[in-house]
Formats: structure tokens, sequence, C-alpha cells
């Protein structure tokens, strides 16, 4: 059910890097599908990352994907990058599954 688990376990969870947005909020949400921000918030006009932690030396695998046609980019995270990107269309992107560490 959408905000299960007491807001101590929540917390823990997203200390670990393990909240699962979509199975919080009961809609299935994931970021590792692609999706595009402004469909899941209306509101969005610009999206950015700020990445504080480094794919590599603090995890394994989180890279961010854009799914542009006929080719695909992906942004290898690194502690300081800011990544900013218009939130609605054609901006089609993803989050490849954490496999270690915490992103």
């Amino acid at each position: 059910a959408a905000g299960s688990g007491a807001p101590a376990e929540r917390a823990l969870a997203c200390e670990a890097g393990a909240l699962d947005v979509g199975e919080w909020r009961g809609d299935g949400f994931s970021y590792s599908r692609p999706h595009v921000d402004k469909v899941s918030v209306h509101e969005y006009e610009q999206s950015a990352l700020l990445y504080l932690t480094s794919h590599g030396a603090d995890f394994e695998g989180g890279k961010l994907v854009f799914h542009d046609e006929g080719l695909d980019s992906t942004l290898s995270p690194s502690a300081g990058l800011l990544a900013s990107f218009p939130s609605g269309f054609p901006h089609l992107h993803s989050v490849q599954p954490v496999t270690a560490g915490s992103r």
C-alpha cells in the first residue's frame, strides 16, 4: 500500500539506498524502466541530479541512460557531477539497477 512502513523503516531504507519509490507510493514506478519525469510530476520543467558518490568507487550499476532514437547515451556518475535536462519529451531515460554499494 502507498506509504506503507513506519517512517523510521523508510528512513533506514533510504539511507541504505534500498527505498523503492514505486513500491512506497504504490504505483509500480521504477527508475530502471525508461520514463519521462514530467509524466510522473506534471509540474516538473527541469530535472537535475547532483551526484554525491561515484560509479566504480562507491557503487556498481546505477548509470543514467538516455534513450534517444537510434542511440542510447550513458552517463557514468561521479561525485560533484550535475546532470540537468528538460523533464518532458523527448528526454526518455532510465537508471541501470545498482548492483553494489549506494548511489
